[in-house]
C-alpha cells in the first residue's frame, strides 16, 4: 500500500516542467516500479520535456513479483513478501543489457517487455 503523502500525476508533471524550464537537465530517464505505474504518465507528459519514462506495468495491470515465498529461489524465511518485481529484477540481474540501455534503450525495452510478457503467459 502507498504511504502518505501520495504523489499525484499532475503535481509530479508540473514539477518536471519546472525542472525543465530551469534548465536543470537536458535529458532524463524515470523508472517507476509499482502496480498500475503506467497511469502516472499515461497521456500526461509532454514530449518536449526530453524525458524517457519506463514503468513496470501499464495503467490497468499489476506488476509481477519475484523472489516470493514459494518461488525458487525464495526470500529468507523471515521475509513474508516478495523481494522484487520481475521488471526491475530483469534490469538488475542483466548488467549487459542495463549498460546497453544507455545506448539503445528502445531495443532493451523490447527485450524486457518480451521477457516479462512471456513470464505472464506461463
Amino acid at each position: 500500500m502507498p504511504n502518505m503523502p501520495y504523489i499525484y500525476a499532475n503535481d509530479f508533471i508540473e514539477a518536471l516542467k519546472t525542472k525543465h524550464a530551469m534548465g536543470t537537465y537536458s535529458e532524463m530517464v524515470i523508472y517507476v516500479e509499482a502496480c498500475e505505474s503506467g497511469s502516472i504518465f499515461e497521456g500526461l507528459i509532454p514530449g518536449d520535456l526530453y524525458i524517457y519514462v519506463t514503468t513496470a506495468s501499464n495503467a490497468t495491470e499489476n506488476s509481477w513479483g519475484t523472489y516470493c515465498p514459494g518461488m525458487t529461489p525464495p526470500p529468507p524465511r523471515e521475509y513474508k513478501t516478495c523481494l522484487g518485481d520481475l521488471y526491475s529484477i530483469s534490469w538488475l540481474e542483466d548488467r549487459y543489457f542495463v549498460t546497453c540501455f544507455l545506448v539503445i534503450n528502445d531495443s532493451y525495452m523490447l527485450i524486457v517487455t518480451n521477457y516479462t510478457f512471456h513470464d505472464f503467459l506461463l
